[in-house]
């Protein structure tokens, strides 16, 4: 028998971390034997690395760190990291409730190098692919990777865990301008400042632009003006005003509690879509209060008269107004753009665009699920339409079924614990005649677990953060994490024999 994995993760984020670390402190996964493995792109553990700027706090209660949702007593809590580092008495003592983005990336860091033993850094997915037996059933899950030294791996699998995070969220109307250097999306911020901020200091006359109204849009303003003080900058987005993220007390509760995904999870599809619109303002295109008010003071600061003369504006609102093309012109950016309220365009030219856009998390735009797109209708455009149709039907015909619970899953794609629902499920039923007649040139030249177990167990694929849709609002959040991770490991080791 070939060698196998119970479990190779695609991505080592807080999402898979979480469910490593569940499943490294499990006494029932040590006795029967589990084997995992966690690829990761990354050539070491990074957290948001590109907004981990001066002064930023994170936006969720410490308490819902890696594990304290799932077990408070963990070694791995935020906790207990503040404690082995010195640090408690002192962090008690602050007058914020949340830490700096930093610390928090620190903490996340520091559990990630106790799991070192399950992860392969710079290691790329290309493919996964399903290996079928000679009875053309699904025996295995067979992953492959391209590491650092562009060498191509592959880890055959029971289960595939993916969990890579969004991708940058690029509107229509900045395609034609996203590959030039002095366009730069929130998610290769700093990475990218180095290198244009440099030359923006170059310049005697500088005019920038960010668009959006969320927070990461927020950051980079207030990163902009305290780097480049002669500068004005413009924020454009089509909201009427900055808007204060709710995180009050029923808020969080009703959107970001364990329970409240159960109860998502149960609703019909009319319902999980006006419960996304009306918690929208817990997560998306708002801005902490606290900043707000920097910004709001600094932009009231400029109207304020010294001498008799009215300081130089800096900082230009420009709420209500749409974006509607770019293009490059030389050696700088030129948006054209038009308030909701006034027919005509306008055009200005700036010396950088930063894009506070937001990203999209859809399972079927990751690019190493070609080999799976025929077998899982959530892989695919077409496929998640006819899924949604076949849900409004269901839902609509009010009729009784003896397993809700398997309805469900068949008519959204995902089960409740996270496992992707093959659309030909006998095709995925492992017996022991499938495990035998592998063919031989799927088991050549693949990574190994340092011990492995014979089991007959169907292979499955789960998928974590493009979820939104069917199990809530905090899918792609800290909130679940280390709750999500309880109810993976869970199932997980339940089909996972001796």
């Amino acid at each position: 028998m070939a060698p196998i994995f119970d479990l190779v993760g695609v991505g080592f984020g807080p999402a898979n971390l979480s469910l490593c670390i569940a499943l490294h402190e499990s006494e029932e996964a040590r006795t029967k034997g589990f084997s995992m493995v966690f690829l990761e792109k990354q050539p070491q553990f990074a957290w948001h690395r590109t907004l981990l700027l001066p002064g930023t706090q994170l936006q969720v209660s410490p308490m819902k760190d890696l594990v304290t949702m799932r077990d408070p007593t963990s070694y791995f809590s935020f906790t207990n990291f503040l404690h082995v580092h010195g640090r408690l008495p002192a962090y008690i003592n602050r007058s914020e409730s949340v830490p700096s983005r930093r610390e928090w990336s620190a903490y996340l860091a520091w559990a990630a190098r106790s799991m070192e033993q399950y992860a392969r850094y710079g290691t790329t997915v290309l493919d996964i692919e399903p290996v079928k037996g000679s009875d053309g059933k699904v025996a295995y899950n067979r992953v492959i990777a391209r590491d650092a030294s562009g060498n191509t791996h592959s880890y055959l699998a029971r289960n595939v865990c993916v969990a890579v995070g969004g991708q940058a969220n690029i509107p229509e109307s900045l395609t034609s301008v996203i590959d030039a250097p002095r366009v730069i999306h929130s998610a290769q911020f700093l990475t990218q400042m180095k290198t244009l901020e440099p030359i923006l200091r170059a310049k005697k006359s500088l005019r920038l632009a960010v668009l959006g109204a969320g927070q990461s849009s927020a950051e980079m303003l207030v990163y902009l003006l305290d780097r480049f003080p002669e500068a004005q900058i413009d924020m454009i987005f089509r909201a009427s005003a900055l808007v204060p993220s709710d995180d009050t007390p029923f808020v969080n509760s009703a959107a970001f509690d364990p329970a409240s995904s159960q109860r998502f999870w149960e609703l019909p599809l009319k319902l999980r879509r006006q419960h996304v619109v009306e918690f929208k303002h817990t997560n998306y295109s708002v801005v902490r209060a606290d900043l707000i008010a920097q910004i709001y003071e600094a932009a009231y600061e400029e109207r304020v008269e010294l001498d008799g003369e009215t300081s130089e504006c800096r900082i230009c609102i420009q709420p209500n107004t749409l974006v509607l093309n770019s293009e490059e012109s030389g050696d700088q950016i030129v948006l054209h753009t038009r308030p909701v309220h006034v027919a005509e365009p306008v055009s200005n030219t700036f010396d950088a665009v930063f894009l506070g856009t937001g990203f999209v998390r859809d399972a079927y735009r990751m690019p190493f699920v070609d080999s799976l797109r025929s077998h899982f209708s959530l892989l695919s455009a077409d496929g998640v339409q006819r899924l949604r149709e076949s849900e409004e039907a269901f839902d609509n015909s009010g009729d009784a079924v003896a397993d809700p619970e398997a309805e469900r899953g068949r008519t959204r794609g995902i089960t409740r614990d996270y496992f992707l629902v093959p659309d030909e499920p006998d095709a995925w039923n492992t017996t022991s005649e499938t495990i035998s007649s592998v063919p031989k040139e799927a088991t050549e030249n693949v990574e190994a677990p340092a011990e492995t177990r014979d089991r007959v167990v169907s292979p499955r694929i789960l998928v974590l953060g493009c979820n939104e849709s069917t199990h809530g609002i905090s899918d792609s959040l800290l909130s679940v994490a280390a709750h999500r991770a309880g109810i993976i490991k869970s199932s997980l080791l339940a089909r996972t024999p001796e």
